[in-house]
């Protein structure tokens, strides 16, 4: 299929990049070094929607190593996802939702990735073979929903996500499957060419259970011709789709660019559903913008959207739960941030609604001090 011929085509090596203009001799020898340590992968799709000509493009700055990576600050764990680990390849993190790292390798590798860790499918955090993550989901009969992340998910060839989706929706149990997967806007054609995995979605669509396709888009200028049609075609499959950012710096971090992606996901059919803090993963600095910008670049990014559009919830995935951000305001003792745990490993902080102090140079929860009083 085309698709697969688009993957072995991808720029893999970072002298193919010099051979294309983008980076010089020099820099290559700077950058090279970040490519040993997390791969370079470009589609040829992905590649047709950046402007090379713009060294500022943010498409670019997602894909293309930079100086920033250099700086190995972060944690190469930065969800303590070590501690969800039930099974080889599977987390539970709450009780109702199965993570399966399907495998370790993605379509085009986003240079802001937070599963560094993973490289190419070497890791021991992978699953192991379709057979074992049946069995243990079989066996927890709390999970209602299955999450089949990775890497890419659609990674996976179409004959192994039959039998992976199949054996989970015969499950009593389980409702709803998701599939996390860059596919729409770095290789939409791994959909459009796969009519097999199109009809695989539609069987579990009218099966009584729910397929939902998470997909990322972190800015407008990712959305194509090509997604739009493959797009359609999971809409007509009975594939609910919703979309996850990251607010990265240099690439979305203005409300007009964020206002624009809600608005043209939703057009599309495609819920927006989170936006999340960057995470300090490890060599990712660089893209981190500090809480009190993401809340003013968020808040007026909505205001104005039809509810339709501005559906998206703006989070913090903290090795602690899942935690919104819900507002900032100033007090008589200094500016503050509310927030409230949307999910939490301890179950009973989900709904719990607290405050932090906001200092200008905070990027995280653990910068937040507590604040002692709040009038």
């Amino acid at each position: 299929m085309q698709w697969q011929v688009d993957l072995r085509n991808r720029i893999r090596h970072p002298e193919e990049l010099v051979s294309l203009g983008v980076l010089s001799s020099d820099q290559l020898s700077l950058l090279a070094p970040a490519c040993d340590v997390f791969p370079l992968a470009i589609t040829p799709h992905y590649a047709r929607l950046i402007n090379w000509e713009n060294p500022n493009d943010p498409l670019r700055q997602m894909v293309v190593p930079s100086v920033g990576e250099l700086t190995r600050t972060g944690l190469m764990d930065v969800g303590n996802e070590a501690a969800s680990v039930k099974a080889p390849g599977i987390q539970v993190k709450y009780p109702s939702t199965a993570m399966v790292i399907t495998t370790g390798e993605c379509f085009a590798y986003c240079r802001f990735c937070f599963r560094r860790r993973l490289g190419e499918g070497c890791s021991e955090d992978i699953m192991k073979n379709v057979e074992s993550v049946v069995s243990f989901v079989a066996s927890q009969p709390l999970i209602d929903n299955v999450l089949l992340t990775g890497g890419d998910s659609l990674m996976l060839p179409t004959a192994t996500l039959q039998r992976l989706i199949t054996g989970l929706v015969e499950i009593p149990h389980v409702r709803m499957i998701r599939l996390g997967t860059r596919a729409l806007s770095y290789l939409p054609n791994r959909i459009t060419d796969d009519m097999k995995l199109v009809e695989l979605f539609h069987q579990v669509s009218i099966a009584g259970k729910r397929l939902y396709l998470v997909s990322h888009f972190n800015h407008a200028q990712e959305l194509s011709a090509e997604s739009d049609a493959a797009t359609d075609l999971l809409v007509c499959s009975g594939v609910v789709l919703a979309n996850q950012s990251v607010l990265l710096c240099g690439v979305n971090d203005n409300s007009l660019t964020l206002r624009q992606l809600f608005t043209e996901l939703a057009t599309r059919g495609i819920v927006p559903y989170y936006l999340f803090q960057c995470k300090f993963a490890t060599a990712t600095g660089h893209f981190r913008v500090p809480l009190v910008r993401t809340y003013r670049i968020f808040s007026d990014a909505v205001r104005g959207l039809n509810g339709l559009a501005k559906r998206a919830r703006l989070v913090m995935a903290h090795a602690s739960g899942k935690i919104e951000i819900l507002g900032v305001s100033e007090k008589p003792g200094g500016r503050v941030m509310y927030l409230r745990y949307h999910q939490a490993r301890d179950e009973s902080l989900v709904g719990q609604v607290f405050c932090r102090k906001l200092p200008d140079d905070a990027y995280w929860l653990d910068d937040l001090p507590i604040a002692q009083e709040v009038t």
